[in-house]
C-alpha cells in the first residue's frame, strides 16, 4: 500500500535554511504475523526519483523490528518496501522524507502501515514545503515552464475555508493557477468540471491538472500539498475573477503589487535568564489568517532578536523559538504583526508576554486586566469584568483583537458594538475570519444536534431499526442477524478507514473467542464499493458475516457520522452499547455474556 505522504513536487526540497544538518531515525514495528524479513530503502535524488531495481539500502528485520538511522543534509525523499523471506519483493511501499533531526516510526499491520513521527518532523516538513516554490524558482522538470505575466501575491478577497488560490500565470495558451488547501499534504480533488469566471461572467474550462509530479489529469485518489491547475486562457487585462471547483467558490482572486520602501514594522524578542533560545522563526500568515510562510530565522545576540519587515495593512504572525542543538520549539507566540508600531516579546520560563507601542500597548493593557480578573475574582465575576472592560475599551484595535484571539470572546457580541469605521477597516480581514469561524462553529453545534435528535431512535435501551440493502440479486437485511436470541456485535467500517482497519483485529479476536451459540458478529459495510469492501476482507482475515453496499442507509438511520462505529445487540434486538473502541469491546461482549 502506497502511503502517499511523498510526491515528486515536495522531493525537489532542498532546504538547507529550514532543516540543518543531522541524523533521521526510521523505527519500524512488525505485527507477529507478518512475514517480512526486510526492507528495502530507495533513497531519492533532488528530483524524487530513485531506481526501484536499486535500493539504497537493506534493514533486516529482527524480533519483529528494524531500526536505521541515516545521515541527512537536507530534506530528502524516500520510499521503502518489505522482502519476504523467499526474496520475494513487495509491489507496495510506503514514502517518507527524511527530515534531519528528527524520527519515524512505521506500525506495520496485515494490509496496511500506519504510522508515528515527532514534533519535529512534521515542523521541519511543513516549513520544507512551504519553502519549496521560493528554492525550486521553476528550474524542476516535474513542474510545468511557464512564460507569461505572474501573479506571485495573490489575493481571495472573500475566501472559502479549505481551498485557496496561491499564484496565477497568464500565457498566450492557458491560465494557470496553483491551488493549495489548509493542511500541508491534505487530500484535495480538484473536479473535472471545475472553470474559471471572469468579470464579465464568462467561464473558462478547465484542461488539466498537474499534481506534486506530473500527473495530466483530474485524478481524484491524488494527495498533494497543491496542485497547478491549467483553464482555457483568460483575457490579458483580466484582473480579477473567481474560480469554482466543485463545492468551493474562491472569489475575488486578484493581484497584490509587492510594496517597496522601508520596514513599517519592528518586533524585538527579549530572552528572560534561563531562557537558552538561539533564535526565532518567524512565520507570517495571508491575509486569509489559514496558511502561512516561512519569512525569517532571526539569531539572537545578547538575550535579543529583532525582526522588521513592511506590510501595507496587519498580518498575524508566529514566532517559534529554536535551541542551541537545532531543534524547535514545539510551543510558538502568536499575535499580530501592525505597521506603525513597535512591539516587545518578552520570553519567561513558559509564557511570552507582548507589549510596545500603540496597538501593543492596548494588547497589553487587555491582557494584564483580565489576567487580574482571573486570579483575584470568582469566575462568573472576572466574565462580567471582562465584559465591562470591553464595553469601555471598545475602540481600541488593540482590546478588541485581543479578546477575540486570546478571550475567545464571541464575535457575535463584539461586532454589536466595534464602530463601523473600525470593522471596515485596517484589521477587517481578521473581523471577517472570526466571523467565519464563528459561523462554523454554530453549524457545527446544530449538526451535531440534529446527529444525536438522529441517533434518539436507536439510543441504548431502544429496539434495533430494521434496513434492507440489495446486492447482487438478495436482499440482505439486518434483522437476518439481530433480534434471533444471540448478542450480535456490528460492526460500521469501509476498506478506505484507517481506523476502522484498526479495529479489525480486536473484532477478530472476540469473534474467534466468543462465536457460539449466543454470540455473533456482522460487519456493516458503510460508504463503501463492495469490490473494495471483499478485497479489504481478505487482505484483512475477516471471516464473520457482511452486509455489503449499504453505502447511507444504514448509518443514516443509525444516525452514524463517523466510522468505524460498532454496536452492540442484545438477544431480542435491545441496543446495550454504542461507540465501542479497543479494549472497550472485549470487556461489553465479557461482561454480557457473564465470562
Amino acid at each position: 500500500m502506497k502511503n502517499l505522504l511523498v510526491t515528486s513536487a515536495l522531493s525537489m526540497l532542498s532546504c538547507t535554511g529550514f532543516a540543518q544538518n543531522g541524523t533521521f531515525t526510521l523505527n519500524g514495528t512488525v505485527d507477529p504475523n507478518i512475514t517480512d524479513s526486510c526492507y528495502n530503502v530507495y533513497i531519492a535524488d533532488e528530483y524524487g526519483k530513485y531506481d526501484e531495481n536499486k535500493p539504497s539500502l537493506v534493514i533486516p528485520v529482527v524480533d519483529k523490528k528494524f531500526t536505521h538511522t541515516f545521515n541527512v543534509d537536507k530534506v530528502t525523499a524516500a520510499y521503502i518496501r518489505c522482502i519476504f523471506p523467499g526474496g520475494e519483493v513487495c509491489s507496495d511501499g510506503i514514502g517518507l522524507m527524511l527530515v534531519p533531526n528528527s524520527s519515524y516510526t512505521v506500525n506495520v499491520h496485515n494490509g496496511y502501515y500506519d504510522h508515528d513521527y515527532d514534533y519535529n518532523y512534521e515542523t521541519r516538513l511543513s516549513r520544507g514545503i512551504h519553502a519549496l516554490r521560493e528554492r525550486t524558482k521553476w528550474k524542476s522538470p516535474h513542474l510545468p515552464k511557464l512564460k507569461g505575466k505572474q501573479w506571485k501575491n495573490v489575493m481571495c478577497d472573500s475566501r472559502q475555508s479549505t481551498m485557496y488560490a496561491k499564484e496565477v500565470f497568464f500565457t498566450d495558451t492557458a491560465t494557470v493557477v496553483r491551488f493549495v488547501q489548509d493542511y500541508f499534504l491534505y487530500n484535495m480533488v480538484i473536479p473535472s468540471d471545475s472553470y474559471l469566471e471572469d468579470e464579465a461572467g464568462t467561464k473558462y474550462k478547465l484542461r488539466s491538472v498537474v499534481y506534486g509530479k506530473v500527473n495530466d489529469n483530474c485524478d481524484s485518489g491524488a494527495r498533494f500539498y497543491g496542485a497547478y491547475v491549467s483553464y482555457e486562457p483568460l483575457p490579458k487585462k483580466t484582473t480579477h475573477f473567481n474560480a469554482v471547483l466543485g463545492d468551493y467558490t474562491i472569489r475575488e482572486i486578484h493581484d497584490v503589487k509587492p510594496l517597496k520602501g522601508k520596514p513599517n514594522c519592528n518586533v524585538e524578542v527579549y530572552a528572560s535568564n534561563g531562557i537558552n533560545d538561539s533564535g526565532y522563526l518567524v512565520a507570517l500568515y495571508d491575509a486569509n489568517m489559514r496558511t502561512s510562510r516561512q519569512v525569517a530565522d532571526i539569531p539572537v545576540n545578547n538575550r535579543k532578536a529583532n525582526f522588521k519587515t513592511l506590510l501595507a495593512e496587519p498580518r498575524l504572525a508566529d514566532f517559534t523559538a529554536t535551541f542551541p542543538d537545532g531543534s524547535i520549539c514545539t510551543h510558538c507566540v502568536r499575535f499580530p504583526i501592525v505597521p506603525g508600531d513597535d512591539a516587545l516579546v518578552v520570553v519567561k520560563n513558559g509564557t511570552f508576554q507582548v507589549t510596545g507601542t500603540g496597538f501593543y500597548k492596548e494588547w497589553s493593557d487587555a491582557y494584564e486586566f483580565c489576567d487580574n480578573a482571573e486570579k483575584y475574582s470568582t469566575k462568573a465575576e472576572a466574565e462580567g469584568k471582562k465584559e465591562k472592560y470591553i464595553a469601555e475599551h471598545i475602540t481600541e484595535e488593540g482590546a478588541v483583537i485581543y479578546f477575540l484571539m486570546r478571550e475567545n470572546f464571541p464575535w457575535s457580541k463584539l461586532s454589536t458594538l466595534i464602530p463601523s469605521d473600525m470593522q471596515h477597516g485596517r484589521f477587517r480581514l481578521f473581523f471577517d475570519y472570526y466571523e467565519e469561524q464563528e459561523r462554523a462553529r454554530e453549524a457545527q453545534r446544530k449538526y451535531e444536534a440534529e446527529q444525536l435528535k438522529l441517533q434518539e431512535p436507536t439510543s441504548v435501551g431502544k429496539k434495533f431499526t430494521d434496513f434492507e440493502v440489495e446486492y447482487e440479486g438478495k436482499t440482505q437485511r439486518l434483522s437476518d442477524y439481530v433480534g434471533k436470541g444471540k448478542y450480535v456485535l456490528a460492526d460500521f467500517w469501509a476498506s478506505w478507514c484507517g481506523p476502522c482497519k484498526a479495529e479489525i483485529p480486536n473484532i477478530i479476536d472476540v469473534w474467534k473467542e466468543y462465536r457460539g451459540d449466543n454470540f455473533e458478529v456482522i460487519g456493516i459495510a458503510t460508504w463503501d464499493q463492495p469490490e473494495d469492501t471483499k478485497r479489504a476482507m481478505e487482505s484483512l482475515g475477516i471471516e464473520y458475516p457482511q452486509i455489503m453496499n449499504t453505502q447511507r442507509i444504514a448509518s443514516d438511520i443509525y444516525g452514524i457520522n463517523g466510522i468505524p462505529h460498532i454496536i452492540l445487540f442484545g438477544p431480542d434486538g435491545t441496543i446495550l452499547r454504542r461507540g465501542l473502541r479497543g479494549q472497550a469491546i472485549k470487556d461489553a461482549v465479557k461482561e454480557v455474556l457473564g465470562k
